[in-house]
């Protein structure tokens, strides 16, 4: 049946026509002599009603298909975003920002997500770089910067089409100075890895410490790296504490810190190729925490509870304890240890590994590996030391760990 009138349509279409024309004249309802005048008037009105509904269908298809159009590029945005955060905040996960992370981070922005960003947003982006670029701690603040460019994307994300926004797209030069911003970020990590430090995997970190170097120790040790000459300044000056800084929320260098015991060895590591500079024992701490508007101090000393209260923030104490101005500097928290030098050397002892941490547990061979180097030097006569060390306090640690002097 489908088949015989798909065939004979037009004999139909025809049939329709003809009887359309002729009832109304075999009824009466109007003359022959007005029929194609009537007939004139239903084709024009026939032909109008095909056109407006072809407009309007046409009309929907396309706003149907630039909303589908739309919908994709959402998910695609969303993807390529994710892809790229995830990437981004998964390099805070050891404490450190290496160059060949950034170069990954550099190579995947430039494959993906640079074809979904503005020319404002492109600008916005190169601020941040160049920040990042001049700034001295930027493995500590690394958060930061992280959480700008987090929100800037989060921005890009939520805005609507470019063309509406009346955004323009990014031009060639700026896309240039973009990437000679990430490969500027690039060469200064590279540069500071250089005079700094041999970096260690994971595995080649548990490697090394099943082959226990040195004796391992009867007290509880620390690995803390000095954030900046700062810290040196400081305890040359006598100023006996160790101090760390956290932004944007960060608290677990501090949670870290807190858990130090009275009693227990700090290893102060320099960058830059030194090592290990020194030993000391902890004695309590001091922390400063910006809540709300308000500074508030905690301080623990040994043997005694945590106090906490509310300060000023021109507290007499905040120089003593913030060596680095971290308060000033919207640091959210400014972590301090107070400790007595047991054995220092401004050259440093090297080190067996790295760990990359700012503040952690130490491996205790390791610590006692450091001890021997240091005991080395004292044998020797050749102790480097600005610092005025508790007298005994040395030879009595080596004493209990059976420690031997030993070059490296």
């Amino acid at each position: 049946m489908k088949k015989f009138l798909s065939a004979h349509r037009g004999f139909f279409i025809a049939l329709m026509v003809l009887v359309t024309l002729l009832v109304p004249v075999l009824f009466f309802l109007f003359s022959l002599e007005n029929l194609w005048y009537e007939a004139y008037a239903a084709i024009i009105g026939v032909i109008l009603t095909a056109i407006v509904t072809v407009m309007l269908l046409d009309g929907q298809s396309r706003s149907e298909e630039e909303k589908d159009k739309n919908i994709e590029v959402y998910k695609a945005r969303l993807g390529v975003y994710s892809g790229f955060n995830q990437k981004m905040w998964d390099i805070l996960n050891d404490d450190d920002i290496e160059s060949d992370e950034i170069l990954e981070l550099q190579n995947y922005f430039f494959k993906e997500v640079i074809l979904h960003l503005s020319s404002q947003e492109i600008g916005d982006m190169k601020q941040i770089l160049q920040e990042m670029n001049k700034e001295e701690k930027l493995r500590e603040k690394g958060s930061k910067y992280f959480s700008r460019l987090t929100v800037l994307l989060q921005s890009s994300l939520m805005s609507r089409d470019s063309r509406l926004e009346g955004l323009q797209c990014p031009d060639a030069e700026q896309i240039a100075a973009l990437r000679s911003e990430f490969q500027n970020l690039i060469g200064k990590l590279k540069n500071e890895q250089t005079a700094g430090q041999e970096e260690v995997s994971a595995d080649a970190s548990a490697a090394a410490e099943e082959q226990q170097p040195g004796p391992a120790l009867t007290v509880q040790s620390w690995h803390f790296t000095a954030l900046g000459d700062e810290q040196f300044a400081a305890l040359e000056s006598g100023n006996n504490v160790i101090s760390l800084i956290e932004y944007e929320g960060e608290n677990w260098r501090t949670q870290a810190l807190t858990q130090i015991g009275a009693g227990e060895l700090v290893f102060l590591f320099r960058r830059g190729g030194y090592g290990y500079v020194g030993a000391f024992r902890a004695k309590g701490y001091v922390v400063y925490a910006q809540e709300e508007g308000q500074l508030v101090k905690t301080v623990c000393m040994s043997g005694s509870e945590p106090e906490t209260r509310n300060v000023a923030y021109d507290d007499p104490d905040i120089r003593k304890y913030d060596i680095y101005g971290g308060i000033e500097d919207g640091a959210t928290s400014v972590a301090t240890l107070i400790v007595e030098p047991i054995c220092y050397d401004s050259r440093g002892v090297s080190y067996v590994t790295v760990y990359r941490k700012t503040i952690s547990r130490f491996y205790s061979p390791y610590a006692g590996e450091m001890l021997s180097r240091f005991l080395y030097y004292k044998e020797n006569n050749d102790m480097v030391n600005p610092l005025t060390c508790v007298p005994g306090a040395f030879e009595s640690l080596v004493s209990e760990n059976n420690i031997k002097p030993k070059s490296w």
